[in-house]
């Protein structure tokens, strides 16, 4: 397994794999971006090419590319392993021979999936079971949804039973304690042990995270009686449903290859189009479209292709999504005729028409132009201010090309003064109206860990060696912490064997965590510093380096006066005198 997770490093570059997950902007010998794992408007996330790792300095995470993926994807080593593999252009085998090697004990989140998978084949299985399995298929045949389509999504059938689903899953050595865990059962008390079927006489759609894992279900009513008429899994370990895309998991290999991506809302809108050849379509998992399913998509693409319903909840599903899609820096497009029929019954009735509508797709702006125009026409005064004061709001965050090219189009079709329009806009404000996608946290000040003058010192000298001239000889090691004391007679050592280095070497320190904790200590050194002068670097050392010794010296005092309560008990006159002296030593500097 060594050998592989050699082969993976030397193919795989940790800024060329992270590139692939956020945009990274260079300064200096490393990179920046906002970090993924905490809202934030100034750049903490930092990638270092040459050190080959990442460090996060807004939450403390860090380290190599396996490290990076099992953060981001939230995922153990094993299922890292495998996405590296894949990543690297390796042979799949290859994983699969060393995943006997890989060391780990089955944790919840494996218990969890395994359920879900299990309860996955249950469900499917019955569709093809007794009389109540054949009136289902039929009816999803009657739907348009064809066998091959249903046996890829999976679809299947939970029937009308108190305990189905309980009993299968016990039988295979879960307990009611985690299947109430995952979702799968309901309990009408805290007694764990009275629990049944969460779904029960439903058709049911499994939902699958983004690497195919299936994690949750949507149930469908198939009664005009049951409500409600979809049923989602609650959120669990596994399943947070604001971070899945229905669908997702099909899709992803279609959306790089197009560069877009066609966003619908239900489960029938994202399996009839995909049965249709147009596959590069997901939708939201039982909630409005939020930031992190935004973010989830742009790891594959920019262009966001909404397809909704055109009721007022579809016109008001696409504001919403783009509200969430502009403060991500993605591109929208709305389609903005399909006959009256939502995304499924277009695409099942007029495939080729449809594409071309999502081809042919506009920008959000001339979707919200035509629909204001349509609502207030253009006969009035009062109706072209109406326009106008409905987009408004949408224009005053937009980027200036935007807002240029669009004002010029209002004030030649509302008739207006365009340095009228751009000044109305301009002087607007107001709360924004979505301000659900809000964030407290991102409007706080950027939380960074803050590092004692010890770790400043070092991240000053490890990333700039010519600096350790100015304290070479001006600190006792006593002043450090016992790990940092052998790296700072390691730095002497190497200085005395040469006073020009340019770059200090650790392969003689075997502790792989100091190592790490090092090379974070350099890559803050850049980060934080890179851009000074050398003269403004000697004087921070300076001043690092004097409150370093107010540190030891505050610490050492009281440790002193300790002592001397020792040395009187005891009579040590001897000691009592030395103590003393360093007393007096350290209080007159």
């Amino acid at each position: 397994m060594a050998d592989l997770i050699e082969d993976i490093k030397a193919r795989l570059d940790v800024f060329t794999l992270i590139s692939q997950y956020l945009q990274l902007k260079k300064t200096g010998r490393s990179y920046k971006a906002l970090s993924p794992f905490k809202n934030e408007k100034t750049p903490s996330f930092v990638v270092s090419p040459e050190k080959q790792i990442w460090h996060d300095f807004s939450t403390g995470k860090g380290g190599d590319i396996f490290t990076f993926i099992q953060e981001y994807e939230n995922v153990d080593f094993s299922e890292a392993l495998k996405i590296l593999t894949e990543k690297a252009g390796l042979d799949p085998s290859l994983y699969k021979s060393s995943k006997k090697f890989i060391s780990f004990n089955k944790n919840e989140k494996d218990e969890l999936f395994r359920a879900h998978t299990l309860a996955m084949d249950f469900f499917h299985n019955n569709l093809f079971k007794g009389s109540d399995g054949a009136n289902v298929l039929e009816y999803l045949r009657k739907r348009g949804v064809n066998d091959e389509t249903i046996k890829i999504f999976k679809i299947g059938f939970a029937r009308d039973s108190y305990d189905d689903l309980t009993n299968y899953l016990i039988s295979k050595g879960f307990s009611k304690k985690l299947l109430l865990k995952a979702g799968l059962v309901s309990s009408k008390s805290l007694n764990a042990e009275n629990v049944f079927d969460k779904f029960r006489f439903r058709l049911v759609f499994p939902i699958f995270d983004y690497l195919g894992r299936v994690c949750a279900f949507g149930g469908r009513s198939l009664s005009d009686h049951q409500n409600p008429k979809y049923l989602n899994s609650p959120e669990s370990l596994i399943y947070n449903k604001s971070k899945i895309l229905y669908g997702l998991s099909f899709a992803k290999n279609e959306i790089k290859a197009l560069d877009s991506v066609v966003l619908v809302e239900g489960y029938f809108d994202v399996v009839l189009p995909y049965q249709e050849g147009i596959k590069n379509i997901v939708a939201s998992s039982g909630t409005a479209l939020t930031s992190d399913q935004v973010k989830l998509l742009s790891r594959f693409t920019k262009n966001i292709i909404t397809a909704f319903d055109f009721d007022e909840a579809g016109f008001n599903a696409t504001v919403r999504s783009f509200e969430i899609i502009e403060t991500q820096k993605m591109n929208m497009l709305c389609v903005q005729e399909m006959n009256g029929k939502d995304p499924a019954d277009f695409a099942l009735n007029d495939p080729e028409r449809f594409k071309k509508v999502l081809k042919n797709a506009n920008p959000f702006f001339d979707f919200l132009i035509e629909k204001y125009s349509e609502k207030y026409t253009l006969a009035t005064f009062e109706s072209k201010k109406n326009i106008f004061e409905e987009i408004k709001p949408y224009l005053k965050n937009s980027s200036p090309m935007i807002k240029d090219h669009y004002i010029r189009k209002l004030s030649l079709l509302l008739g207006f003064d365009e340095q009228t329009l751009y000044d109305e806009v301009e002087s607007f404000n107001f709360i924004k109206p979505f301000s659900s996608v809000q964030n407290l946290e991102d409007r706080s000040p950027k939380s960074l860990k803050n590092y004692s003058n010890e770790e400043v010192l070092f991240a000053l000298i490890l990333e700039f060696p010519v600096l350790f001239a100015n304290i070479f000889e001006k600190i006792d090691e006593k002043c450090f912490s016992e790990d940092f004391k052998s790296v700072y007679n390691l730095l002497i050592s190497q200085y005395n064997a040469n006073r020009n280095l340019d770059k200090w070497d650790f392969s003689d320190i075997e502790a792989e965590n100091l190592k790490n904790r090092l090379s974070v200590l350099a890559l803050y050194g850049e980060e934080r510093y890179g851009n000074f002068s050398l003269e403004i670097l000697k004087d921070e050392v300076k001043i690092v380096l004097n409150n370093l010794i107010k540190d030891f010296q505050k610490t050492r005092l009281k440790e002193i006066q300790k002592e001397i309560a020792n040395a009187e008990a005891n009579n040590d006159t001897k000691s009592l005198i030395d103590l003393l002296k360093e007393q007096n030593n350290i209080l007159s500097n």
